[in-house]
């Protein structure tokens, strides 16, 4: 029997494949995605001095897929480390609007997510400091 299904466009690693994480919180961040039958996640796994940085994910069938890494902040502080780290090389696209800056990592190579986090110092093994499912409005 054949696999039908289609990879989802963007769709990148499993999430356990490309990162240093802790398997077991993401296992139940995954379980408890699919029980919404949602497909999409934003996963907060950095929060200090104004600047976030969350894993846009995607429900995949084995897994969750990364779809990108956004690093978001405003404020004076978060303003003048992002306009710096918009340098990185990980990073692909910078948006400025208003006092916030907002750069965005691609998944592939995986590499590229994973030194991103690093350069931001966040700890290892990864844990999900919090999520939004897109879709639900709360």
């Amino acid at each position: 029997m054949e696999d039908d299904a289609e990879p989802t466009p963007g769709a990148g690693p499993c999430i356990d494949e490309a990162l240093e994480i802790d398997e077991d919180e993401f296992r139940l961040l995954w379980e408890f995605i699919d029980l919404t039958e949602h497909d999409r996640v934003d996963i907060l796994v950095y929060d200090s001095d104004g600047v976030e940085a969350y894993i846009e994910a995607f429900a995949g069938v084995e897994c969750l897929q990364i779809l990108a890494l956004k690093i978001r902040g405003c404020g004076d502080v978060a303003l003048e480390y992002l306009k710096a780290a918009a340098d990185w090389p990980e990073v692909s696209r910078v948006v400025i609007e208003g006092g916030c800056v907002e750069l965005t990592v691609p998944p592939e190579p995986p590499l590229r997510v994973a030194r991103a986090l690093d350069r931001l110092g966040v700890e290892k093994p990864i844990v999900p400091m919090a999520f939004r499912i897109k879709g639900i409005e709360r």
